[in-house]
């Protein structure tokens, strides 16, 4: 139940720093398990959830750590002003809102990270470098990733965006990677899924064109020097096309790979 009324005593006895009747109204509403921490004056709280109603966080009211997540979706906002410092094990979620950056943005969130269909993100430059669970930036407006997170522990979505370069993608990413043009299944980020898409028959041009800004020469001398044998088998799968055989052409292969 998110409502929890406060008779005026027992709010007195709460509060280090007095709140106003609409900051009081937002908390009440929207807040659950939600207290003033005496040591810094925000809002700690278990769940802050508005459902779809244009309401922003009133001026002057800050929260601090969210326990569970903070879901601001579809209210119409694009200022991070009053948002938690953190969610230490909780998820952010802001999504169909005005957001154009991360300014202000939480620093750490343990769970999961939803700010798809902001069509005013342009950039994910500023995003958290820490994200526990997924990173959800689809229906947006980003043409490449510079500024993800090196590693995603979870999935991480990015379709329907402008995209002209997967440029700047994390190295890491433990469950799927999802754009319009293909999928890579849990697991296989890196080289091995980079192959499998890449040698599909119906993939498009867009797609092999995207995929093909990760497959620089760098990245796969590196693969070849730290992982012979395996690179040498999932290059084979896509070797015959023609980006590819100018990419090896130049590659520095171990004697033992040499033809």
């Amino acid at each position: 139940k998110m409502k929890r009324i406060l008779k005026f005593s027992t709010f007195e006895s709460e509060r280090s720093l007095p709140l106003n009747q609409e900051q009081l109204y937002f908390l009440n509403n929207y807040a659950e398990d939600w207290k003033i921490n005496p040591s810094t004056g925000k809002i700690d709280a278990h769940i802050v959830k508005v459902k779809s109603e244009p309401v922003k966080i009133p001026e002057g009211l800050y929260f601090g750590k969210i326990e569970l997540y903070f879901d601001l979706s579809n209210c119409d906002i694009s200022s991070w002003e009053g948002f938690p410092d953190e969610l230490e094990f909780g998820s952010l979620i802001v999504s169909k809102n005005n957001f154009s950056g991360f300014d202000g943005c939480p620093s750490k969130i343990g769970g999961s990270l939803r700010i798809w269909a902001n069509r005013n993100l342009t950039t994910l430059v500023g995003c958290p470098t820490e994200i526990g669970e997924d990173l959800d930036v689809s229906y947006c407006s980003l043409k490449n990733l510079v500024g993800s997170p090196p590693v995603i522990n979870g999935n991480f979505s990015c379709e329907d965006n402008p995209q002209e370069s997967l440029e700047g993608a994390p190295e890491i990413i433990m469950g799927k990677f999802d754009c319009v043009d293909f999928k890579i299944e849990e697991g296989d980020w890196g080289l091995e899924g980079f192959t499998k898409v890449l040698s599909q028959k119906n993939l498009s041009k867009r797609g092999f064109d995207l995929l093909m800004t990760l497959m620089t020469p760098e990245f796969i001398q590196k693969e070849f020097d730290s992982n012979p044998g395996p690179t040498t088998i999932r290059m084979s799968r896509i070797s015959d096309l023609e980006p590819i055989e100018k990419i090896l052409s130049g590659i520095r292969f171990p004697d033992e790979f040499k033809d």
